[in-house]
């Protein structure tokens, strides 16, 4: 199911959720609303002194975010172990988050069968463990002049495997 950018998939008993980072955002949309909804929640964040009030940041809108608690619904009713793929990081903070982190946090912190986040964004890369969920930050390959940044993920009932190749390290996450 395709909806404006955000998707699920299964495979065996995992379910994968990707999600659109920039829903709202300052540059991903020509709806003045958005653009505008963008801009007041940036100028929020900086008030509240956030480090994620970046114009190249997005955020999730409340129909997806609506959509993302049903699919985490009934991957628990299915006795599914999610995987959520988003552009943007969700923990830990960090100036490259999505721009409502918070509220997206707070979802997904009632779930126990959310195993990984994995984004981009932060071309530097990044890993945090919040509530036992890896948000792994893979690393850019922009900035590079001379190798790449790459890497296989394979997904095992215990264990995440991350191939890194070129800057991406290789890793072992327990699940």
């Amino acid at each position: 199911e395709n909806r404006e950018g955000y998707y699920s998939f299964t495979a065996g008993r995992f379910r994968f959720i990707a999600l659109n980072g920039n829903e709202i955002s300052t540059y991903s949309s020509t709806r003045k609303s958005t653009i505008n909804e963008a801009a007041e929640l940036i100028e929020r964040l900086k008030a509240d002194g956030e480090p994620n009030a970046m114009e190249w940041n997005g955020g999730i809108g409340p129909d997806q975010m609506k959509w993302f608690a049903g699919q985490l619904d009934a991957a628990s009713a299915n006795d599914e172990q999610v995987i959520v793929l988003c552009h943007f990081p969700l923990w830990p903070q960090d100036v490259h988050n999505l721009l409502n982190y918070k509220k997206v946090l707070s979802l997904v912190e009632k779930y126990s069968n959310i195993i990984a986040w994995f984004s981009g964004h932060n071309h530097k890369g990044n890993y945090g463990n919040f509530n036992m969920i890896h948000f792994v930050t893979m690393r850019g390959m922009v900035e590079t002049e001379t190798s790449g940044s790459h890497a296989i993920v394979e997904v095992y009932s215990n264990k995440i495997w991350i191939k890194g190749g070129g800057r991406e390290k290789s890793q072992i996450l327990a699940i």
